[in-house]
Protein backbone atom coordinates (compact mmCIF):
# COMPACT_ATOMS: atom_id res chain seq x y z
CA UNK A 1 0.00 0.00 0.00
CA UNK A 2 0.76 3.47 0.03
CA UNK A 3 0.14 6.21 1.85
CA UNK A 4 -0.05 5.90 5.30
CA UNK A 5 -0.84 8.94 6.85
CA UNK A 6 -3.70 7.38 9.23
CA UNK A 7 -4.49 4.47 7.11
CA UNK A 8 -4.36 0.73 7.56
CA UNK A 9 -3.12 -1.66 5.13
CA UNK A 10 -6.22 -2.54 3.87
CA UNK A 11 -5.38 -4.47 0.60
CA UNK A 12 -5.02 -7.60 3.28
CA UNK A 13 -7.19 -6.25 5.71
CA UNK A 14 -10.72 -7.85 4.38
CA UNK A 15 -13.26 -9.03 5.83
CA UNK A 16 -14.11 -8.74 9.35
CA UNK A 17 -13.30 -10.61 12.40
CA UNK A 18 -13.30 -14.16 12.60
CA UNK A 19 -10.81 -16.65 12.61
CA UNK A 20 -9.51 -17.89 9.86
CA UNK A 21 -10.36 -21.00 8.04
CA UNK A 22 -7.07 -22.18 7.30
CA UNK A 23 -5.94 -24.89 10.18
CA UNK A 24 -1.91 -25.16 10.20
CA UNK A 25 -0.89 -28.66 10.21
CA UNK A 26 0.94 -28.24 13.44
CA UNK A 27 -2.03 -26.82 14.84
CA UNK A 28 0.23 -23.58 16.09
CA UNK A 29 -1.50 -19.99 15.07
CA UNK A 30 0.96 -17.69 13.53
CA UNK A 31 1.73 -14.73 14.90
CA UNK A 32 -0.48 -11.63 14.51
CA UNK A 33 1.73 -8.95 13.23
CA UNK A 34 2.41 -8.18 10.04
CA UNK A 35 5.32 -6.93 7.51
CA UNK A 36 3.67 -4.95 4.49
CA UNK A 37 3.28 -1.29 5.07
CA UNK A 38 -0.25 1.03 5.02
CA UNK A 39 -1.66 2.23 1.81
CA UNK A 40 -4.45 3.73 1.39
CA UNK A 41 -5.72 1.22 -1.29
CA UNK A 42 -6.89 -1.21 0.90
CA UNK A 43 -8.23 -0.32 4.16
CA UNK A 44 -7.55 2.98 6.67
CA UNK A 45 -9.10 2.11 9.63
CA UNK A 46 -8.93 5.80 11.14
CA UNK A 47 -9.46 7.97 8.12
CA UNK A 48 -11.57 10.12 8.51
CA UNK A 49 -15.14 9.60 7.27
CA UNK A 50 -16.60 13.23 7.01
CA UNK A 51 -17.74 13.63 3.44
CA UNK A 52 -14.84 14.05 1.47
CA UNK A 53 -14.96 15.19 -1.90
CA UNK A 54 -16.92 12.75 -4.46
CA UNK A 55 -17.66 13.17 -8.07
CA UNK A 56 -19.92 16.21 -7.80
CA UNK A 57 -16.52 18.23 -7.96
CA UNK A 58 -15.00 17.83 -4.61
CA UNK A 59 -11.69 17.53 -4.78
CA UNK A 60 -10.07 15.94 -1.54
CA UNK A 61 -8.02 12.73 -3.18
CA UNK A 62 -6.58 11.61 0.12
CA UNK A 63 -3.65 9.93 -1.63
CA UNK A 64 -1.59 12.00 -2.72
CA UNK A 65 0.80 13.38 -0.41
CA UNK A 66 0.13 11.46 2.39
CA UNK A 67 3.08 9.84 3.52
CA UNK A 68 4.51 8.33 6.72
CA UNK A 69 7.08 5.64 7.87
CA UNK A 70 4.62 2.19 7.76
CA UNK A 71 5.94 -0.64 9.60
CA UNK A 72 9.32 -1.73 7.78
CA UNK A 73 10.04 2.24 7.48
CA UNK A 74 7.75 2.15 3.86
CA UNK A 75 5.50 4.95 2.93
CA UNK A 76 3.34 6.03 0.41
CA UNK A 77 0.15 5.40 -1.10
CA UNK A 78 -1.39 1.89 -1.78
CA UNK A 79 -4.49 -0.18 -2.35
CA UNK A 80 -6.16 -1.69 0.51
CA UNK A 81 -5.06 -2.12 3.55
CA UNK A 82 -2.29 -3.99 2.96
CA UNK A 83 -0.52 -6.77 5.43
CA UNK A 84 0.62 -5.11 7.56
CA UNK A 85 -0.80 -2.02 9.97
CA UNK A 86 -0.55 0.94 11.37
CA UNK A 87 -3.49 1.94 13.16
CA UNK A 88 -6.43 0.12 14.79
CA UNK A 89 -8.93 1.21 16.54
CA UNK A 90 -9.51 0.65 20.44
CA UNK A 91 -9.36 -2.60 21.06
CA UNK A 92 -7.22 -3.56 18.28
CA UNK A 93 -7.93 -6.03 15.04
CA UNK A 94 -6.81 -9.74 15.23
CA UNK A 95 -8.79 -12.55 15.51
CA UNK A 96 -11.67 -11.42 17.86
CA UNK A 97 -14.75 -12.73 16.16
CA UNK A 98 -16.06 -9.18 18.35
CA UNK A 99 -13.67 -6.98 16.15
CA UNK A 100 -15.89 -4.42 14.39
CA UNK A 101 -12.47 -4.33 11.41
CA UNK A 102 -11.95 -5.82 8.68
CA UNK A 103 -8.88 -8.43 9.56
CA UNK A 104 -6.09 -8.63 7.88
CA UNK A 105 -4.26 -11.96 6.66
CA UNK A 106 -1.08 -13.51 8.76
CA UNK A 107 2.20 -13.38 7.63
CA UNK A 108 2.23 -17.62 7.23
CA UNK A 109 -0.97 -17.28 5.31
CA UNK A 110 0.64 -17.74 1.86
CA UNK A 111 2.74 -20.93 3.00
CA UNK A 112 -0.65 -22.47 4.27
CA UNK A 113 -2.41 -22.00 1.12
CA UNK A 114 -0.04 -23.14 -0.58
CA UNK A 115 -0.09 -27.02 1.61
CA UNK A 116 -3.94 -26.23 1.26
CA UNK A 117 -4.04 -25.88 -2.25
CA UNK A 118 -1.62 -29.24 -2.92
CA UNK A 119 -4.36 -31.21 -0.74
CA UNK A 120 -7.05 -30.14 -1.86
CA UNK A 121 -6.59 -30.07 -5.42
CA UNK A 122 -6.17 -33.75 -6.06
CA UNK A 123 -10.06 -35.10 -7.50
CA UNK A 124 -10.70 -31.52 -8.25
CA UNK A 125 -11.56 -30.50 -11.83
CA UNK A 126 -9.65 -26.61 -12.38
CA UNK A 127 -11.83 -24.82 -14.89
CA UNK A 128 -10.48 -23.14 -18.08
CA UNK A 129 -12.62 -20.67 -17.81
CA UNK A 130 -14.47 -18.78 -14.94
CA UNK A 131 -17.87 -16.71 -14.85
CA UNK A 132 -18.34 -14.72 -11.99
CA UNK A 133 -21.57 -13.96 -11.30
CA UNK A 134 -21.64 -10.19 -9.45
CA UNK A 135 -23.95 -8.18 -7.74
CA UNK A 136 -23.12 -4.34 -7.00
CA UNK A 137 -24.52 -2.94 -4.17
CA UNK A 138 -24.20 1.22 -4.44
CA UNK A 139 -24.48 2.50 -1.54
CA UNK A 140 -25.55 6.54 -1.05
CA UNK A 141 -26.11 9.17 1.67
CA UNK A 142 -29.17 10.35 -0.45
CA UNK A 143 -27.13 12.83 -2.80
CA UNK A 144 -23.78 11.25 -3.33
CA UNK A 145 -23.91 7.79 -5.22
CA UNK A 146 -22.46 5.88 -7.89
CA UNK A 147 -24.34 5.77 -10.89
CA UNK A 148 -25.72 2.24 -13.04
CA UNK A 149 -23.52 3.81 -15.59
CA UNK A 150 -20.34 3.91 -12.92
CA UNK A 151 -21.26 0.89 -11.80
CA UNK A 152 -21.26 -0.90 -15.65
CA UNK A 153 -17.66 0.97 -16.57
CA UNK A 154 -16.31 -0.52 -13.49
CA UNK A 155 -16.96 -4.24 -14.64
CA UNK A 156 -16.05 -2.91 -18.23
CA UNK A 157 -12.66 -2.32 -16.20
CA UNK A 158 -12.67 -5.82 -14.44
CA UNK A 159 -13.39 -7.32 -17.65
CA UNK A 160 -10.87 -5.36 -19.99
CA UNK A 161 -8.27 -6.25 -17.23
CA UNK A 162 -8.54 -9.60 -16.35
CA UNK A 163 -9.19 -10.93 -20.37
CA UNK A 164 -5.35 -9.07 -20.84
CA UNK A 165 -6.55 -6.60 -23.38
CA UNK A 166 -4.47 -4.04 -21.41
CA UNK A 167 -1.34 -5.71 -21.04
CA UNK A 168 -0.42 -9.12 -19.19
CA UNK A 169 -1.78 -12.66 -19.37
CA UNK A 170 -5.26 -13.55 -20.02
CA UNK A 171 -6.66 -14.76 -17.15
CA UNK A 172 -10.05 -16.78 -18.24
CA UNK A 173 -12.12 -14.77 -15.60
CA UNK A 174 -14.89 -13.08 -16.65
CA UNK A 175 -17.05 -11.12 -14.80
CA UNK A 176 -21.43 -11.28 -15.50
CA UNK A 177 -23.16 -8.07 -14.11
CA UNK A 178 -26.30 -9.93 -12.68
CA UNK A 179 -27.52 -6.78 -10.95
CA UNK A 180 -27.40 -3.28 -9.11
CA UNK A 181 -29.28 -2.34 -5.82
CA UNK A 182 -29.10 0.93 -4.28
CA UNK A 183 -29.02 1.31 -0.49
CA UNK A 184 -29.54 4.77 0.98
CA UNK A 185 -28.06 4.69 4.77
CA UNK A 186 -25.75 7.51 5.16
CA UNK A 187 -23.89 5.87 8.18
CA UNK A 188 -23.07 2.32 5.55
CA UNK A 189 -22.13 5.55 3.28
CA UNK A 190 -19.55 6.66 4.73
CA UNK A 191 -18.19 4.01 6.99
CA UNK A 192 -18.69 0.97 5.65
CA UNK A 193 -16.24 -0.85 7.71
CA UNK A 194 -18.09 0.50 10.91
CA UNK A 195 -20.93 -1.12 9.52
CA UNK A 196 -19.57 -3.83 7.48
CA UNK A 197 -21.63 -6.74 9.53
CA UNK A 198 -24.81 -4.96 9.07
CA UNK A 199 -24.37 -3.79 5.55
CA UNK A 200 -23.38 -7.24 4.63
CA UNK A 201 -26.34 -9.60 6.41
CA UNK A 202 -29.10 -6.89 4.86
CA UNK A 203 -27.27 -6.96 1.26
CA UNK A 204 -25.44 -9.81 0.02
CA UNK A 205 -26.77 -12.18 -2.48
CA UNK A 206 -25.32 -15.72 -3.62
CA UNK A 207 -23.20 -18.03 -2.26
CA UNK A 208 -19.46 -18.82 -2.57
CA UNK A 209 -18.81 -18.28 -6.48
CA UNK A 210 -21.09 -14.88 -6.28
CA UNK A 211 -18.91 -11.78 -6.42
CA UNK A 212 -20.89 -9.17 -3.52
CA UNK A 213 -19.35 -5.40 -4.55
CA UNK A 214 -20.12 -2.90 -2.36
CA UNK A 215 -19.44 0.64 -3.43
CA UNK A 216 -19.29 3.34 -0.87
CA UNK A 217 -17.11 6.15 0.24
CA UNK A 218 -14.32 5.26 2.65
CA UNK A 219 -12.58 7.84 4.06
CA UNK A 220 -9.40 10.39 2.85
CA UNK A 221 -6.80 7.37 3.00
CA UNK A 222 -8.87 4.19 2.27
CA UNK A 223 -9.56 2.93 -1.38
CA UNK A 224 -11.25 -0.82 -0.79
CA UNK A 225 -10.97 -3.59 1.00
CA UNK A 226 -11.70 -7.43 0.59
CA UNK A 227 -12.33 -10.88 2.06
CA UNK A 228 -10.01 -13.92 0.69
CA UNK A 229 -11.96 -17.07 -0.49
CA UNK A 230 -10.11 -19.30 2.17
CA UNK A 231 -12.03 -17.57 4.78
CA UNK A 232 -15.45 -18.21 3.06
CA UNK A 233 -16.55 -21.16 4.63
CA UNK A 234 -15.83 -20.07 8.18
CA UNK A 235 -17.66 -16.41 7.66
CA UNK A 236 -19.92 -16.42 4.58
CA UNK A 237 -21.95 -13.46 5.21
CA UNK A 238 -18.74 -10.94 5.41
CA UNK A 239 -17.56 -12.64 1.91
CA UNK A 240 -17.37 -9.71 -0.56
CA UNK A 241 -15.33 -6.07 -1.82
CA UNK A 242 -16.09 -2.69 -0.64
CA UNK A 243 -14.68 -0.26 -2.83
CA UNK A 244 -15.07 3.57 -2.87
CA UNK A 245 -16.79 4.99 -5.53
CA UNK A 246 -14.47 7.74 -6.25
CA UNK A 247 -12.14 5.19 -7.90
CA UNK A 248 -14.42 3.72 -10.40
CA UNK A 249 -13.40 5.02 -14.21
CA UNK A 250 -13.58 8.89 -14.14
CA UNK A 251 -14.09 9.07 -10.28
CA UNK A 252 -12.36 12.27 -8.52
CA UNK A 253 -9.67 10.26 -7.06
CA UNK A 254 -6.58 11.36 -8.80
CA UNK A 255 -4.02 8.66 -9.97
CA UNK A 256 -6.58 6.29 -8.61
CA UNK A 257 -9.94 6.90 -10.99
CA UNK A 258 -9.31 3.81 -13.57
CA UNK A 259 -11.17 1.45 -11.67
CA UNK A 260 -8.27 -0.74 -11.07
CA UNK A 261 -8.80 -0.59 -6.93
CA UNK A 262 -11.88 -2.91 -8.42
CA UNK A 263 -8.97 -4.95 -10.43
CA UNK A 264 -6.77 -4.86 -7.02
CA UNK A 265 -9.53 -6.14 -4.17
CA UNK A 266 -11.32 -8.35 -6.59
CA UNK A 267 -7.52 -9.95 -7.11
CA UNK A 268 -7.85 -10.72 -3.05
CA UNK A 269 -11.42 -11.80 -3.57
CA UNK A 270 -9.82 -14.46 -5.98
CA UNK A 271 -7.09 -15.67 -4.11
CA UNK A 272 -4.19 -13.40 -4.99
CA UNK A 273 -1.79 -11.65 -2.39
CA UNK A 274 0.11 -8.81 -2.63
CA UNK A 275 3.45 -8.99 -4.89
CA UNK A 276 4.88 -7.74 -2.25
CA UNK A 277 3.88 -10.23 0.08
CA UNK A 278 6.57 -11.31 2.68
CA UNK A 279 9.33 -9.10 1.53
CA UNK A 280 12.00 -10.60 0.08
CA UNK A 281 11.61 -14.38 2.08
CA UNK A 282 10.31 -17.51 0.52
CA UNK A 283 7.65 -17.85 -0.34
CA UNK A 284 7.02 -14.33 -1.37
CA UNK A 285 3.39 -14.52 -2.79
CA UNK A 286 3.46 -17.97 -3.53
CA UNK A 287 3.50 -17.04 -7.06
CA UNK A 288 6.36 -18.33 -8.93
CA UNK A 289 6.21 -15.63 -12.13
CA UNK A 290 6.24 -12.30 -9.38
CA UNK A 291 9.44 -11.16 -8.56
CA UNK A 292 9.83 -10.84 -4.87
CA UNK A 293 9.62 -7.03 -3.85
CA UNK A 294 10.38 -5.77 -0.24
CA UNK A 295 7.99 -3.18 -0.36
CA UNK A 296 4.95 -1.97 -2.18
CA UNK A 297 5.25 0.52 -5.31
CA UNK A 298 4.90 4.16 -4.38
CA UNK A 299 3.69 6.40 -7.67
CA UNK A 300 4.77 5.41 -10.96
CA UNK A 301 8.49 4.72 -11.25
CA UNK A 302 10.31 3.73 -14.45
CA UNK A 303 11.85 1.24 -12.92
CA UNK A 304 12.43 -0.50 -8.88
CA UNK A 305 14.21 -4.06 -7.49
CA UNK A 306 14.27 -4.30 -3.94
CA UNK A 307 15.34 -7.75 -3.42
CA UNK A 308 18.81 -7.84 -4.66
CA UNK A 309 19.35 -10.37 -7.82
CA UNK A 310 16.05 -11.40 -7.58
CA UNK A 311 14.67 -9.43 -10.79
CA UNK A 312 12.44 -6.11 -11.22
CA UNK A 313 9.80 -5.79 -9.12
CA UNK A 314 6.73 -6.43 -10.52
CA UNK A 315 5.47 -2.71 -10.64
CA UNK A 316 3.09 -2.74 -13.15
CA UNK A 317 0.97 -6.11 -11.67
CA UNK A 318 -2.16 -4.95 -10.61
CA UNK A 319 -1.34 -6.60 -7.05
CA UNK A 320 1.39 -3.87 -6.19
CA UNK A 321 0.91 -0.71 -5.21
CA UNK A 322 1.46 1.81 -8.09
CA UNK A 323 -0.80 4.75 -9.72
CA UNK A 324 -3.44 3.23 -12.02
CA UNK A 325 -1.90 4.30 -15.03
CA UNK A 326 1.23 2.56 -14.17
CA UNK A 327 -0.79 -0.53 -13.32
CA UNK A 328 -1.82 -3.33 -16.70
CA UNK A 329 -0.69 -7.01 -15.58
CA UNK A 330 -1.76 -9.94 -14.02
CA UNK A 331 0.73 -12.74 -15.23
CA UNK A 332 -0.02 -16.51 -16.32
CA UNK A 333 0.74 -18.07 -12.84
CA UNK A 334 -1.59 -15.17 -11.01
CA UNK A 335 -4.01 -16.68 -13.37
CA UNK A 336 -3.86 -20.28 -12.75
CA UNK A 337 -3.85 -19.44 -9.27
CA UNK A 338 -6.96 -17.81 -9.69
CA UNK A 339 -9.07 -20.74 -11.57
CA UNK A 340 -7.28 -23.07 -8.28
CA UNK A 341 -8.31 -21.08 -5.78
CA UNK A 342 -12.01 -20.98 -7.43
CA UNK A 343 -12.03 -24.31 -7.87
CA UNK A 344 -11.45 -25.58 -4.14
CA UNK A 345 -12.99 -22.73 -2.51
CA UNK A 346 -15.83 -20.70 -5.21
CA UNK A 347 -17.01 -23.28 -7.53
CA UNK A 348 -19.82 -25.90 -7.38
CA UNK A 349 -18.88 -28.49 -5.40
CA UNK A 350 -15.55 -26.80 -3.64
CA UNK A 351 -14.41 -26.98 0.10
CA UNK A 352 -16.72 -24.13 0.53
CA UNK A 353 -19.63 -24.98 -0.88
CA UNK A 354 -20.05 -27.70 1.44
Amino acid sequence: MARRATAVSLACLLAAGLTPPLRPASGARAAADCSAPDSPREVGLSAAHDGVAARDGASGTARDGASGAAQGGVSGPGRDGGSGGARRPAGGLGDDPRSLGPRQPRPRDVEQVLSELAQRLAGVTVPDEVIVPTWVHVLTDGVRRASNADVRAQIDALNSAYSGALGGAATGVRFRLDGISVKEDASWFIDPIGNERAMKSALRRGGPETLNLYIGQLGDLVLGFSTYPYWYRDSPTLDGVVIDWRSLPGGTLVNYNRGYTGVHEIGHWLGLFHTFENGCAYPGDGIADTPPEARPTEGCPDSKETCAERGPDPIHNYMDYAHDRCMWEFTAEQAKRMHQMWAVYRGRGSLSAL
